[in-house]
């Protein structure tokens, strides 16, 4: 198998985040956020390997600011190893 360059696997993914998304103070979940995480990877996963893919685990993932309703989340992903 030939090696691939990481930007062969980028992708992108936006989303606005919605009432329906988020808490009652306003703030998306943490759920509804790894949920467009794990589609991000997914993307840039499936580009990498040309056939679809799995989430096996993720090691850490820690928030560090809130996303609140009206916002526009954008999420960036590629394989940069494997």
């Amino acid at each position: 198998m030939e090696a691939k360059p990481v930007g062969e696997s980028a992708s992108e993914y936006l989303e606005l985040a919605l009432p329906n998304d988020a808490n009652g103070v306003g703030n998306v979940l943490g759920g509804k956020v790894m949920h467009l995480v794990d589609l991000a990877a997914a993307m840039a996963g499936m580009r990498h390997a040309r056939k679809p893919i799995v989430t096996a685990s993720v090691d850490s993932l820690h928030f560090l600011h809130p996303v609140h309703i009206g916002e526009l989340i954008m999420l960036r992903s590629s394989v940069n190893r494997v």
